[in-house]
């Protein structure tokens, strides 16, 4: 049997809301271990809203990456790409400078 656009819709908002309790916690984890030892100026909530972003990108990333790669790969690949999203971030090096680095086509990592 076919599968209706609706279908898929569905799965894929039933997927979203089922991980989100799970992506809720790990960024409050990540937030109440990092903030208190950050001495950073950032409040508790934008701390925990950059990490929740920044899990919610990667958490549909890798189910891209599952889809696309064996298991064993796809972990890795995840991995890499997590890493890489935190080096390319635009603090180390900044933001322009990465940009205009490889002729010009350093804007493909930000």
């Amino acid at each position: 049997s076919l599968s209706s656009l609706q279908q898929v819709l569905h799965t894929f908002i039933g997927k979203d809301i089922s991980s989100f309790f799970e992506i809720t916690l790990a960024a409050m984890v990540f937030t109440l271990t990092f903030w208190p030892d950050s001495k950073t100026y950032a409040l508790f909530p934008d701390i925990f809203e950059i990490s929740f972003a920044l899990l919610y990108a990667l958490w549909g990333l890798n189910h891209i990456l599952a889809i696309c790669f064996r298991p064993s790969t796809a972990i890795l690949c995840g991995i890499v790409l997590a890493f890489l999203s935190f080096l390319c971030a635009g603090l180390r090096p900044r933001g322009p400078d990465l940009a205009n680095s490889l002729g010009g086509y350093g804007i493909i990592f930000l």
